[in-house]
Order: structure tokens, then C-alpha cells, then sequence
């Protein structure tokens, strides 16, 4: 897994299985209202300060938006979608939320399952890429051909 960030526009127009890897490791955030914040910005301000120019004082500067959204509301309707896809993910969804949020292994988890470490490792395998909108027969032939 990849450590990013996506703003919730991103993962609201795409939904792929890196996105819900990371929502899924940000989840608890989530689940308070909170996004998580941009490790490349200071600040969650869409402002900044400009070194000093010939000794006066520092000016700020903003940047300038597209479009203006509630970042509120745009949490929550991701929120809503991830906990949809989470549900249509089945069973199997406690697995991903084990993996991904709890940092549990696939040992531990095959031992509370009763199961074998790859049996584990296919169904997250498979419910990613149901929550990530990829057609179950896709998913199961082209994981039994690699």
C-alpha cells in the first residue's frame, strides 16, 4: 500500500482499490468526521507566506479555488459510500477492515477464521476489487491465471 493522500474529489470520482486501501487505513477518522490531512501541506488553510521581499514584511497569498463544497459534506457522502461498498463486500468486509484499519496479519486472521492464509488472501482480494466496482467472475479469472 502506497502511503498517499486523496482529497475526497478524487476518491468520490474514482474508487479504485488503492483509494479504498487508504480510506480503509484512515477509517476510524472517518468514522469521527474527520479527514485525513495533507502530510505535503503545513496547514489545512489554502494559504501561505511569501518570504520577505527586501526587508518588508511578509504578505500571504491565496490560492485560488475551482469550485467551492463543503468539505463537511463531501466527508460524510464518501463516508456513506465506503460503509455501502463495506456492506455489498459482505462477510469478507471484516476481513478488509482487520487488514487495513486494525493492521491485523493474515496469520492471525487465518487462525480466527479457521482457515488458510490464502484462502484469506484471495477473499480480500476479491472483496477490494467488489468494492472497487470489478465484476466477481472478472475478479476470480484473472487471480487464478497469475
Amino acid at each position: 500500500m502506497k502511503e498517499e493522500w486523496y482529497s475526497t474529489e478524487a476518491v468520490a470520482r474514482r474508487w479504485s482499490e488503492e483509494q479504498i486501501e487508504w480510506l480503509l487505513g484512515n477509517y476510524i477518522e472517518l468514522l469521527m468526521g474527520y479527514w485525513p490531512i495533507n502530510p505535503k501541506e503545513p496547514s489545512g488553510y489554502n494559504e501561505y507566506l511569501l518570504p520577505p521581499l527586501k526587508g518588508r514584511a511578509p504578505r500571504k497569498v491565496r490560492r485560488k479555488r475551482k469550485a467551492y463544497s463543503a468539505t463537511v459534506e463531501n466527508i460524510r457522502s464518501v463516508k456513506a459510500v465506503l460503509e455501502t461498498r463495506l456492506e455489498y463486500a459482505g462477510r469478507d468486509s471484516f476481513l478488509l477492515i482487520g487488514v487495513y484499519t486494525l493492521k491485523q496479519s493474515m496469520e492471525h486472521l487465518a487462525r480466527c477464521e479457521q482457515t488458510s492464509e490464502q484462502n484469506i488472501e484471495n477473499r480480500i482480494f476479491a472483496a477490494l476489487n467488489v468494492m472497487a466496482g470489478v465484476k466477481t467472475s472478472k475478479v476470480l479469472t484473472n487471480r487464478t491465471s497469475v
